[in-house]
C-alpha cells in the first residue's frame, strides 16, 4: 500500500500503484519541497518502509500580459489614460515600458507603471492612431510582449457615446447615457474593418439612460451607437 506522509505539497497525489503525480502551480515556484513516501506490505505483521526526497520547483518566466485590448476613444482637449500590461509571475517581476514605434505628439508611457497618458490637441482631431507599446520583464531570460492600441480622436465638439456591454443570460446587453427624446441606432460589425449594419430598430430615449438587449448573431461582434 502506497501513501504520502503529511506535509506533501498541495496537489500532489500517489496512485495505488505507487506513481507520484504533481503539477506545481505558479504560486509554488520557485520553491523546495520535501516529500515522504510510505509503503506498507500485507504481511503479518505489516511492515512499513519510507523514503524522503526533495523536489526543487524552478520558476518558468512568463511574458507580461496586456490587460485590455479594446480601442480607445477621446475628444481633443480631454485626457486619455489607461493601464497597459502587468506581470503574472509569482512573485511578480518588475516591468519596463516604452513605445515600440513613434507615438503621437504629447503621448507618454510611464516607464515603470506602464500607464499611458495623452491629451490630444485640436490639431490632432479627428484622427486614428496606432500606438505600439512594449513591456519587458526582468526575469531570466528577459521576456517582452507588445501590443498596438487603436486610439481614435474626435473633435472637441463631437458627441461621443460611451457604452458598457455585457453578456447576460446569452443576451448582449448594451447601456449608455441619454437625454429624453434623443434618437439612437445601435449598429454591429464582425470586425472593426467591416461595414456597420443596424442592430435592431431606431430607439427613442425616454429618460437619462438606455438599455438594449439583443441575441448575438455571431460568435464575435463589435457594437456602436449612433445618435441620429
Amino acid at each position: 500500500i502506497y501513501s504520502l506522509a503529511s506535509g506533501a505539497p498541495v496537489g500532489a497525489t500517489l496512485t495505488p500503484h505507487g506513481l507520484f503525480v504533481w503539477r506545481p502551480s505558479e504560486a509554488q515556484g520557485p520553491g523546495s519541497f520535501s516529500v515522504t513516501f510510505l509503503v506498507n506490505d500485507n504481511g503479518t505483521p505489516s511492515l512499513q518502509a519510507s523514503e524522503t526526497i526533495t523536489i526543487v520547483v524552478r520558476e518558468v518566466n512568463q511574458p507580461p500580459i496586456f490587460l485590455d485590448p479594446r480601442p480607445r476613444y477621446v475628444k481633443a482637449g480631454e485626457l486619455l489614460t489607461f493601464a497597459t500590461a502587468v506581470d503574472k509571475d509569482l512573485p511578480a517581476q518588475s516591468v519596463g515600458f516604452h513605445f515600440g514605434s513613434l507615438a503621437p505628439a504629447g503621448a507618454t508611457i510611464d516607464p515603470t507603471t506602464g500607464i499611458f497618458s495623452w491629451t490630444p490637441t485640436p490639431a490632432q482631431a479627428p484622427g486614428r492612431y496606432a500606438v505600439l507599446i512594449e513591456a519587458t520583464d526582468n526575469g531570466a531570460p528577459n521576456l517582452t510582449a507588445s501590443f498596438t492600441y487603436d486610439l481614435q480622436v474626435f473633435a472637441a465638439d463631437a458627441t461621443v457615446i460611451a457604452l458598457t456591454a455585457s453578456l447576460e443570460f446569452q443576451l448582449v446587453v448594451i447601456r449608455w447615457a441619454s437625454v429624453t427624446g434623443d434618437r439612437f441606432q445601435v449598429e454591429s460589425a464582425a470586425s472593426l474593418g467591416d461595414a456597420w449594419t443596424p442592430f435592431g430598430n431606431v430607439l427613442v430615449a425616454t429618460g437619462t439612460s438606455m438599455t438594449v438587449q439583443r441575441a448575438p448573431t455571431a460568435p464575435s461582434q463589435f457594437y456602436r451607437v449612433r445618435k441620429l
